[in-house]
């Protein structure tokens, strides 16, 4: 495992005192932290190939990340690693992995691969089984079920339409599978193994954990976020459009519950448990912009930069904690930042390179943020007391 090198660390430093002034600049509906707590990486560990797919564990005990050379020849690994940085197991495949899927509790591991095809894997690493199906796929919590979805088509149509997803259970013998004309475009598996779909024709699904279809619509602008409330999945949100961009909020039952625009664009959704709050993202040529509502539709804060990133983002509301964490760029600076639910700002994770993605642990103890080559580790708890900052 790498130790983070002095260049890397002097930037990161320098990144924070040339940010901080612009970070408590920020308008909020409450005034910032006039000196959030800085974060550093628990550890780091840096790849010569590219990361393709990143996930945590409910509990952030255990990190999977998927790795793939830039060319399209060469192998690609599937690294597994607990929360000290030591590597539990590594696997490899010879054809390029798109995306790492753990389940809830860290007993297993999906990865898909470019030809379609999913290996699933044991907690320690065994190849359980490995079958072709149709695109990328997602664990379901409860039965750690797999879910591929079509993200792409991988065969021609028939009468029935192209499979849009496939379920597996940990047999590997397929259960279940949709066929509907069109492919996927944007999905979300919730916490009781429901599925938001939406297609590339503008059409959304519910298909509740019985795999019956109980809702759909066909919404007048493109699809372009999802949202199930964590735990509880009674409540989802839509965000649709890219000129004229709204989100719409719903009940379980499919009653519209409010509906908004968002003249600064959403990229991003996140809800709370029960709905309480939905959180909005937005990364466009507007610039980056976070809104926070209430249940009732009713706007927190908004917070908003001019300039856009260069890399997209997307900032969630941590399910079992009042937290909520972004991921920002400033000039040619990255950040994670977590905020209170009031937007104040707690503290920042500076990072050297654009943010791929990242996984907060349901706690919002634990992260795992990857760059294009590197995987960052930290906790959050401050060492003074168990989240005694936090909780300010």
């Amino acid at each position: 495992m790498s130790a983070k090198s002095p260049r890397i660390l002097l930037r990161c430093i320098a990144a924070v005192v040339a940010g901080f002034a612009l970070l408590c600049s920020a308008v909020w509906g409450e005034a910032p932290v006039s000196s959030p707590r800085v974060l550093t990486a628990q550890w780091q560990q840096q790849f010569s190939a590219q990361l393709t797919g990143l996930d945590l564990t409910w509990a952030g005990q255990t990190v999977a990340l998927s790795v793939a050379p830039f060319t399209t020849d060469g192998e690609s690994y599937v690294h597994v690693y607990d929360l000290t940085g030591r590597e539990l197991w590594t696997a490899e495949r010879r054809r390029k992995i798109l995306s790492v899927s753990l389940s809830y509790d860290g007993q297993y591991t999906a990865v898909g691969l470019t030809d379609f095809s999913i290996a699933f894997f044991a907690k320690d690493g065994e190849l359980l089984w490995e079958r072709k199906s149709v695109g990328i796929p997602a664990l379901s919590p409860p039965g750690n079920t797999v879910v591929a979805f079509n993200v792409g088509i991988a065969s021609p149509p028939n009468l029935f339409g192209n499979p849009l997803l496939e379920v597996f259970p940990q047999d590997g013998n397929k259960s279940w599978s949709l066929h509907r004309k069109g492919r996927v475009w944007r999905s979300i598996v919730s916490d009781q193994s429901d599925l938001l779909v939406g297609l590339w024709s503008d059409e959304v699904l519910l298909i509740d954990r019985h795999y019956r279809t109980t809702w759909q619509r066909l919404l007048p602008k493109e699809i372009m976020a999802l949202a199930i409330s964590p735990q509880d999945a009674q409540y989802f949100a839509i965000g649709v459009g890219v000129l004229k961009p709204i989100v719409y909020f719903y009940e379980r039952t499919g009653r519209l519950v409010w509906e908004r625009e968002l003249p600064l664009g959403v990229t991003d959704l996140s809800l709370a448990r029960q709905g309480e709050f939905l959180l909005s993202y937005g990364n466009t040529i507007r610039g980056q912009h976070l809104a926070l509502y209430r249940r009732s539709g009713e706007m927190e804060w908004t917070y908003h930069l001019e300039a856009p990133a260069t890399e997209s983002s997307k900032a969630v509301i941590v399910p079992d904690y009042p937290l909520i964490v972004a991921g920002i760029q400033r000039d040619e600076r990255y950040y994670l930042q977590g905020f209170a639910l009031t937007g104040r700002l707690l503290w920042i994770a500076p990072l050297p390179e654009p943010i791929f993605d990242f996984r907060v642990s349901r706690d919002g103890r634990y992260i795992a943020a990857a760059t294009e080559r590197t995987l960052f580790f930290f906790d959050t708890q401050p060492v003074n007391g168990p989240k005694a900052e936090l909780q300010q």
